[in-house]
């Protein structure tokens, strides 16, 4: 998959969420379950306002950290990339295909990031609107989707860095 195709997952899986939340706005109480325990019933409450706003701030911050590393790959000095086999990949010849590489896995983990945001985001949607607790497990799914995501990505990345034979 290009990273034309990966931005616009992106994009589409944050647009989701934003319109999922215009959409059941009115639906929705003053006051919203904002803070579940392990076993998903709420234990913290907040203006829905007040939660979509810290809401939106942190997936702001936790998307501007993430998008911030793509552009710095062009310019990051060699030193400060570490991959395998790095005096394989980080010569002049092979540099920029290695950083393309990162490049497009970062895209990747923005992907996976976002569909969790937005699952995550649906649960305590579904939680508010019914009144009542969420699955813990469909919580643990979702978690447990992005981790197994996350090790293959890593295992993936290293991998994609061994020399040709």
């Amino acid at each position: 998959m290009n990273t034309r195709s990966l931005k616009v997952l992106t994009v589409g899986a944050l647009l989701l969420g934003v319109v999922r939340v215009i959409g059941v706005w009115d639906a929705l109480p003053p006051t919203v379950a904002s803070h579940f325990d392990a076993q998903g019933k709420p234990d913290a409450f907040s203006s829905k306002e007040q939660f979509f706003l810290v809401y939106g701030l942190t997936m702001g911050f936790v998307f501007a950290s993430l998008l911030v590393t793509i552009p710095l790959m062009n310019i990051i000095p060699v030193k400060y990339i570490n991959i395998p086999h790095r005096e394989y990949w980080l010569t002049a010849e092979r540099l920029g295909e290695a950083r393309a590489k990162i490049r497009k896995a970062m895209w990747w983990m923005c992907v996976a990031t976002a569909l969790l945001s937005t699952g995550v985001l649906e649960l305590v949607i579904q939680s508010n609107l019914r009144g009542a607790s969420f699955s813990s497990g469909s919580m643990l799914c979702l978690m447990g989707a992005y981790m197994t995501f996350t090790v293959i990505w890593l295992v993936r990345m290293m991998t994609s860095f061994k020399p040709p034979a």
